[in-house]
């Protein structure tokens, strides 16, 4: 048995042009109220690593520092910060009770199970009631990208060994930024760390842009994604890529 990291992300998305998304202290509430070792551990149980950064492991930079080291964890689980920004958010809004939220996934056994998992930590550390809403993938897919969706469920699994194939995706009009996240100053690093030929600055861009995502929280991540798979002593030859696709043209059987 193998388990192999894939470069990916398994995060949620809140829409800022949907109440009460629009402020960013009730985002972040969100976020730091989900305990996502908790959901690795208990309720994925596939050895995933918890993420609080949406760019995954496995990147270096021309250093040869990982991208993730590098910039860390940039938020944490912090069930007394979260009430606190919830409140001062609600405050900022006029909110005597919180507009309802409902988190739509999926239908799927390990997204049902990671939102039931989300809408008690909210039970507990924020004393609020979510509703969930399921539906089947291809009503899912349009409708999220027709930015329909409130708070939903998102997944990235990268094209390319590259950090910028992760971040580009959240500059203002992508098809995945389904969060309706417009900023300009994210969108100049982005357009710059695409032109930049220094590899050296490229990636100082791309540590800003992934920061500044964290701080504006359109979205939090939950894991980052691995792949398991059982493997034959007697065969050899399988070239595993840096972004966790398997490739067995040169597989062998001795």
């Amino acid at each position: 048995m193998k388990v192999d990291p894939q470069a990916g992300t398994y995060f949620f998305s809140m829409n800022v042009k949907m109440a009460p998304f629009q402020n960013a202290k009730i985002r972040r509430a969100f976020a730091l109220a989900v305990d996502n070792k908790q959901i690795t551990d208990y309720v994925v149980k596939q050895k995933n690593e918890p993420a609080y950064g949406f760019v995954s492991p496995g990147f270096k930079d021309p250093s040869g520092e990982d991208f993730r080291k590098h910039n860390g964890d940039l938020y944490s689980y912090n069930p007394k910060e979260a009430k606190k920004l919830l409140k001062e958010g609600m405050k900022e809004e006029g909110y005597k009770t919180l507009p309802t939220v409902t988190l739509t996934y999926n239908t799927d056994d390990e997204h049902k199970a990671v939102a039931e998992a989300i809408q008690e930590m909210y039970k507990k550390n924020l004393g609020i009631n979510i509703k969930l809403k399921n539906m089947e993938w291809n009503v899912y897919q349009s409708e999220q990208k027709a930015h329909k969706f409130q708070f939903s469920r998102g997944s990235f699994l990268a094209d390319f060994a590259d950090p910028i194939d992760f971040l580009l995706n959240f500059e203002t009009g992508y098809s995945m930024n389904s969060m309706d996240w417009s900023n300009k100053t994210y969108d100049q690093l982005i357009e710059e760390a695409k032109k930049e030929k220094n590899d050296t600055k490229r990636y100082e861009l791309m540590y800003k842009a992934e920061k500044l995502l964290m701080k504006e929280m359109p979205l939090f991540p939950v894991l980052f994604y691995n792949q398991t798979e059982l493997q034959n002593s007697k065969v050899k030859g399988i070239v595993r890529h840096p972004v966790g696709y398997l490739e067995l043209k040169w597989a062998s059987k001795k």
